[in-house]
């Protein structure tokens, strides 16, 4: 699934269960509040040092079971 996909998603208000290891080629932006977003046994590996994630100033947004690799090339983010 790319990261435009899972954006799409997020921008509907959807809520995310992650099931794999998704290479993002983008940031994943979550705009909504009382976003819920699942991993199971999964990461996200950003591509030439996208951000992974931004989540907007939302109440109630909910992030568990998910990972985060660091990538190869550093991100803006700190």
């Amino acid at each position: 699934m790319s990261a435009a996909t899972i954006n799409n998603a997020l921008a509907e208000g959807c809520n995310l269960l992650f099931t794999g290891v998704y290479s993002l080629n983008q940031t994943l932006n979550v705009t909504h509040a009382d976003t819920t977003i699942l991993g199971l046994g999964s990461h996200a590996d950003p591509q030439n040092g996208v951000n992974t994630m931004q989540v907007a100033d939302s109440s109630g947004v909910r992030i568990d079971g998910l990972l985060f690799d660091a990538g190869t090339v550093n991100s803006a983010a700190c």
